[in-house]
């Protein structure tokens, strides 16, 4: 590739500094011109892409705003039905309410409840119980010392 000669005129401030950076980098005045140039030209500087990355960034966050909005509006719409059909709880009423009246209509059907077992990190780093044999793989599939507290019925 040939390379043309240019006479480009820079203040002096300018000058010094192109002469101190170019002295701590110990590259010629060419390649540092030449490099200046071409990212001047192409529009590729790291502050182009910031900005263009910047700009979408805050799109998004323009989208999350509305989002959030949209969920408030929509909440608050439902808050305030609520409130519109919920008849009023008389003020010397029990804690609980219907619920300590009548359990049995707030379970679910088909689900019973049994203790649970806890293991300690003990028992979960060898795989048994501590002071009993295992009862085998059986047992664990039939839920015996298992975590779980609902089984159905």
């Amino acid at each position: 590739m040939r390379r043309r000669k240019i006479y480009p005129f820079l203040s002096d401030q300018m000058y010094v500094r192109l002469k101190k950076f170019v002295a701590a980098a110990g590259v010629t005045e060419s390649s540092v011109v030449e490099a200046a140039l071409m990212e001047y030209l192409d529009q590729s500087s790291d502050r182009k892409l910031l900005l263009r990355r910047l700009g979408r960034v805050e799109r998004a966050q323009d989208r999350h705003r509305r989002d959030i909005a949209v969920v408030l509006e929509t909440l608050g719409a439902f808050v305030f039905d609520w409130m519109a059909h919920t008849p009023e709880v008389p003020r010397g009423s029990e804690r609980l309410g219907s619920q300590a009246r009548n359990p049995e209509a707030f379970r679910l059907p088909g689900l019973r409840r049994r203790p649970t077992r806890r293991r300690t990190s003990l028992h979960r780093r060898s795989g048994r119980r501590a002071g009993r044999r295992s009862r085998g793989a059986g047992a664990r599939r039939r839920g015996v010392g298992c975590n779980a507290a609902i089984q159905y019925a």
